[in-house]
């Protein structure tokens, strides 16, 4: 079975970004900007948090394929461990939520609209990761 590969970024079904969750976001954020022709802007979230986006320097390009974040407070007070989420794209959050919930899927987030990022939700997979949609996945 033929399932595309890296050339189907941002399409439905190809992997559109891997996001970095750590309570260690200014450290994470440190070493993604000394990484030669990249830098990270932050897109504030509401209630206080911030997602880095790491991207290409100087603006050309800027394509979102991952970010940084803090988990809330109450998941770092629970211990939470740093993790990266893959964000599969599809073409309708809700519709792919709404499936993945009547297949059983227990929904982490509900889906919300992410500034500069598009509709997003987090389900965990049939292996219990944690995985999330995303429907325009680009900045």
């Amino acid at each position: 079975m033929d399932t595309g590969g890296p050339e189907r970024v941002d399409e439905p079904g190809g992997v559109g970004r891997i996001e970095l969750c750590t309570a260690e976001r200014a450290s994470a954020k440190e070493f993604h900007g000394s990484v030669p022709s990249r830098e990270t802007r932050d897109v504030p979230m509401g209630e206080g948090l911030v997602h880095s986006i790491p991207c290409p320097a100087g603006g050309a390009g800027r394509t979102v394929r991952g970010g940084i974040r803090q988990p809330g407070q109450e998941h770092r007070d629970a211990g939470s461990a740093p993790e990266r989420h893959p964000y599969v794209e599809v073409e309708h959050c809700d519709a792919a939520l709404a499936r993945a919930a009547e297949a059983g899927a227990a929904v982490i987030i509900p889906a919300v609209d992410a500034p500069g990022v598009g509709r997003i939700a987090r389900v965990p997979d049939p292996f219990g990761t944690p995985c999330a949609v995303v429907a325009g996945g680009t900045a």
